[in-house]
């Protein structure tokens, strides 16, 4: 039971990809003891995400309290400013403070959160999250020497399971295996650390349930398209089973803390099917005349040998082979995918292009875009309101009447900052209510996704999670929260004034007693900090991060 002691730590621990209508459901059947035990005695709701989700966006926003537009992380990456390739963003990449910044005075200890390569020099110990390339890459973790003592004393760190190898390769089983010795690993290294070392806050993120998810929707979903009641007798409890591994997790981090410690449960966002219409957003877009390719017979002959090529590679050609080719050709799966997604379209006949990855739209804009032809102002005004009501009035009546499109949001109506600049212009939700398999029956259908992008059946919704336990929390509180929300509740959990320009609150409706409005000197004043030096990482790092990335369904 937590105790009325004043709060001297805090521990923040990320479940990635907690849904917060699987836990709630759970919860209320008993599944979750641990997680029901974080609602019973103090604080639990939904946390709301980005209504794109992603994690680099999301994760960024939990650690600094501001959106996208003011950190500069609006996914994993963003377009090139002298083409229509794209650039993979890191944690150098981040243009706000995080609270770790904001709290130098307090001893850190960070272990495997998104978008934090390279591990700062902090008053503490850092071990970067996923778009770091490799444990061996320059600046995976600090101290340098911090994975020496781990691999020694608690067994070889896991970054990434490799759960899509191990799919492509038909072991399915050694998949499942892979998931849950990640996890348990993980667990023992957070053990290690919260009893060898001295800390004030700790965070975690488990990556375990987002990876499920992603892989393993269409077993345990028996309304996804590509359900098999065959396989899903073998596969179907896969993810409820990992739901319950990640509750003992979470009941075994609290018995470990101090009564003077606060514990913070949350998720970047929630889970739900992959809509494969969003690989026939590109067709739509040619449909409705706002995308034109240069020649159907001379651009189509050179995508569809890329195509066959690069298939080709990635079905046949072992991991090993492929890293050779890597190592021979620095940088050629980022030039072959760029080609094969835009190597035919014609710039000066296209007013709107996409993707066909994500659920969001860009503009080809004058003086922003290479090629540009769509004038600012009235012109850019006119088109992004024509594209958002024809977005809004899809129907496939072979699928419902239902819209295919619940929310459409132009990016400066949701982000603002220097940085806004950098996310694409439209994002849009699939209707949560259906799994939207494509946009029209009349257009050409989705091409069948290959490599890793194939086994992905889940993807990411906005509902994550949000759980206070520990003092001066009110029982049985319902809570609801942003993302941005996190860190003003930090600071001032630990007593520290909540600098200018944040865009949270303090979510002091779940606390006994009000909460102190500063006392203790920050780090950092101004929530905008210049931008940390770009182009951390090399055309390889790009590679690896663009075939990690790749298997969670963020890139083509």
């Amino acid at each position: 039971m937590p105790s009325d002691n004043p709060i001297q730590k805090v521990f923040i621990l990320g479940l990635d990809a907690a849904s917060y209508p699987l836990v709630d459901e759970w919860m209320r059947d008993g599944c979750l003891p641990n997680l029901a035990k974080v609602r019973r005695e103090g604080a639990f709701g939904l946390l709301r995400s980005l209504p794109v989700a992603n994690s680099a966006a999301a994760w960024t926003s939990i650690i600094t309290g501001v959106n996208p537009g003011k950190h500069g992380i609006p996914d994993f990456y963003v377009p090139k400013t002298d083409s229509y390739d794209i650039r993979f963003l890191c944690g150098g990449d981040r243009r706000a403070p995080t609270y770790w910044q904001l709290l130098p005075q307090l001893r850190h200890i960070v272990v495997n959160v998104p978008m934090t390569y390279p591990a700062d020099a902090l008053n503490g110990l850092m071990i970067s999250g996923l778009d770091a390339p490799g444990m061996d890459s320059k600046g995976f973790c600090f101290p340098p020497d911090l994975m020496q003592e781990i691999n020694e004393e608690v067994g070889h760190y896991i970054l990434h399971p490799g759960i899509f190898g191990h799919f492509l390769a038909g072991e399915v089983d050694r998949g499942v295996q892979s998931l849950t010795e990640a996890m348990e690993r993980r667990l023992a290294t957070v053990l290690h650390l919260m009893r060898k070392h001295e800390w004030d806050c700790f965070q975690v993120v488990f990556s375990t349930l987002d990876l499920a998810q992603h892989c393993f929707w269409k077993y345990f979903d028996p309304t996804h398209p590509n359900h098999d009641p065959s396989e899903a007798r073998r596969y179907g409890d896969v993810i409820p089973n990992l739901y319950r591994r990640m509750d003992a997790v979470v009941g075994t981090i609290m018995e470990e803390l101090p009564n003077d410690c606060l514990l913070m449960v949350i998720s970047d966002h929630g889970a739900g099917p992959k809509h494969s219409a969003t690989h026939q957003v590109m067709d739509w877009l040619e449909s409705k005349g706002w995308l034109s390719y240069r020649g159907a017979k001379a651009g189509g002959v050179r995508r569809g040998f890329l195509r066959k090529a690069y298939s080709v590679i990635e079905q046949r050609v072992s991991r090993r082979g492929k890293d050779r080719l890597l190592k021979l050709l620095p940088g050629i799966r980022n030039r072959v995918r760029s080609r094969m997604a835009y190597a035919s379209i014609d710039w000066a006949r296209t007013r709107v292009y996409a993707d066909n990855v994500a659920p969001s739209l860009r503009i080809n804009l004058k003086g922003r875009e290479p090629q540009g032809i769509v004038e600012p102002g009235e012109e850019y005004e006119r088109l992004l309101t024509e594209v958002s009501q024809s977005l809004l009035d899809l129907r496939n009546p072979s699928l419902t009447m239902e819209p295919l499109v619940s929310e459409v949001h132009r990016s400066d109506d949701l982000y603002h900052g220097e940085s806004t600049a950098l996310a694409p212009d439209l994002l849009f939700r699939w209707n949560d209510h259906i799994t939207v398999k494509a946009i029209s029956d009349d257009l050409p259908p989705p091409n069948p996704p290959t490599g890793e992008l194939a086994v992905i059946s889940g993807d990411h919704h906005p509902d994550g999670i949000i759980g206070l336990w520990g003092p001066n929390i009110v029982p049985a509180c319902d809570l609801s929260a942003c993302l941005y929300d996190v860190l003003p509740a930090l600071l001032a959990i630990l007593g520290i004034a909540s600098p200018p320009g944040l865009d949270g609150h303090v979510l002091s409706e779940c606390f006994h007693r009000p909460l102190a409005a500063g006392g203790k000197a920050g780090g950092t004043t101004s929530p905008e900090t210049p931008p940390q030096p770009a182009d951390v990482l090399t055309a390889d790092d790009s590679d690896i991060l663009r075939e990690r990335l790749r298997g969670l369904g963020y890139v083509e």
